[in-house]
């Protein structure tokens, strides 16, 4: 059961790194651009929990919760880090 609760916070590490790329590649010389990766962006990530979180239902609701559980865990880790450097444009430094 414990590995729904990895599995989960494994997929909200990936959810937040590819937040980060998005607004990595935001230009403002570019704003077309910045609209098509936000949206592509978003519509993968909401794919990949979905999927998730549906796999882990249909084996059982308490590996939903987990998952669920570890993809907020996971996402409340990453604001925090995020907000220690100065925000999202400072993440990947250091």
């Amino acid at each position: 059961m414990i590995g729904w609760l990895v599995v989960g916070l494994l997929a909200g590490g990936l959810n937040g790194w590819m937040q980060q790329w998005t607004v990595m590649q935001l230009r403002p010389e570019a704003a077309g651009r910045g609209v098509f990766w936000t949206v592509a962006g978003a519509v993968l990530r909401w794919l990949l929990v979905g999927l998730l979180l549906l796999v882990a239902v249909l084996q059982s609701a308490a590996a939903g919760l987990l998952v669920f559980a570890g993809l907020m865990v996971a996402r409340w880790a990453l604001v925090l880090r995020w907000h220690g450097r100065g925000g999202m444009s400072r993440a990947s430094e250091g």
